[in-house]
C-alpha cells in the first residue's frame, strides 16, 4: 500500500524522483518504450461457398403462394368476364341508339307525309259531300233528261236550264238569287 504522506512513485512511463533538486522533482521524464511494428495477421484460406440466391421455400410457403396465384388468376378471369359483359352491353346499347335514331327519323318523315296528306284531303271535298251540300244546303235537284232545256244565245254559247217551266221572273234574277244564296251558305260554312 502506499502512504499518503510520501510523494508518489510510479514505475510506469514517467519516473519521479523524490530526492535531489527541486527542479528535478518537478519535471517528469518519460521513459521511451520501443515502438512495436504491426504484425500482419494471417487468415486461413477459405473455400468459396456456393450460396443459393434464394433459400428453398417450405411446403407451407409453397401452398400459400399457389393459393395466392390461384386467387389472383380467378380474379383476373372474373374481371375479364365482367369487362366482356360491359363491352357487350355497351355495343348493344350503341346498336339500339342507332336504331332509335333511325326510327325517330322515319317517324318524322311519316308525320310530315301524314300532314301533307291531311292538307291535301282538306283541300279536296269528296263528290258525295258536294252532292250533299248541293242537295241539302243549296236545295238543288238532280235533273233527268226530261227536265233539261237548251237555250241558245247569240253566238256559239248554249245554256242549260233545269226545270224550264215558265215563271214570271227572268232568268237573270233567278240566277242572281241562287248565286247570292250559295255565297251566303259558303260564308256560313267558312265561319
Amino acid at each position: 500500500m502506499r502512504n499518503r504522506n510520501t510523494a508518489p512513485y510510479y514505475d510506469s512511463a514517467f519516473e519521479y524522483r523524490t530526492q535531489g533538486s527541486a527542479a528535478a522533482t518537478a519535471v517528469a521524464i518519460p521513459k521511451e518504450e520501443p515502438r512495436r511494428q504491426p504484425q500482419p495477421t494471417v487468415e486461413p484460406a477459405r473455400r468459396p461457398q456456393v450460396v443459393p440466391e434464394k433459400r428453398p421455400a417450405t411446403l407451407a410457403e409453397t401452398r400459400r403462394a399457389s393459393r395466392f396465384w390461384l386467387v389472383y388468376a380467378g380474379l383476373l378471369i372474373i374481371a375479364a368476364f365482367l369487362l366482356g359483359q360491359i363491352v357487350k352491353a355497351y355495343s348493344e346499347l350503341t346498336v339500339l341508339a342507332v336504331e332509335n335514331s333511325a326510327m325517330k327519323k322515319e317517324i318524322t318523315a311519316l308525320q310530315k307525309e301524314q300532314s301533307a296528306l291531311n292538307l291535301e284531303q282538306s283541300k279536296r271535298i269528296s263528290l258525295a259531300e258536294i252532292e250533299a251540300i248541293a242537295r241539302d244546303e243549296l236545295e238543288m235537284v238532280r235533273l233527268s233528261d226530261r227536265q233539261v232545256s237548251l237555250l241558245n244565245s247569240q253566238g256559239d254559247e248554249q245554256f242549260v236550264v233545269a226545270g224550264a217551266a215558265e215563271s214570271e221572273e227572268s232568268i237573270g234574277s233567278i240566277l242572281w238569287s241562287k248565286i247570292k244564296d250559295g255565297v251566303l251558305l259558303i260564308w256560313r260554312f267558312i265561319n
